[in-house]
């Protein structure tokens, strides 16, 4: 979760003292979380994924899709195609997003050839 809380503390902007102030907490308490010097209580970690706007799951590393489907402003004709497919369909979307992320990865640690 450490190297997750400092990611999305960086692409927001804030410094670790914004966070804590925004969590309810020191700066060093922050610090430790941000460093896994400590690990946060489950409220605090609550607190962290409202705060960046995250999944809870996202931030503990057991997912890499940082939202839910209900978070982002997804045309209910496609939920309602979601809900209609097959297990196989469905099997089939989530390997072809998992693939899109890595090729997303790929580029952005410019591993990808050209």
């Amino acid at each position: 979760m450490d190297s997750r809380l400092r990611e999305l503390r960086l692409k927001k902007k804030a410094s670790q003292g914004e966070v804590a102030d925004a969590i309810h907490v020191t700066r060093q308490a922050y610090s430790f979380y941000e460093s896994g010097k400590r690990e946060p209580s489950l409220e605090m970690v609550k607190r962290l994924a409202d705060y960046f706007g995250v999944t809870i799951d996202y931030l503990t590393g057991r997912s890499d899709i940082p939202v839910t489907p209900e978070s982002l402003q997804i045309p209910n004709s496609l939920l309602q195609q979601m809900k209609e497919a097959s297990p196989e369909t469905i099997a089939e979307i989530w390997q072809y997003l998992n693939y899109l992320q890595a090729q997303k990865k790929k580029s952005q640690t410019g591993t990808e050839k050209s």
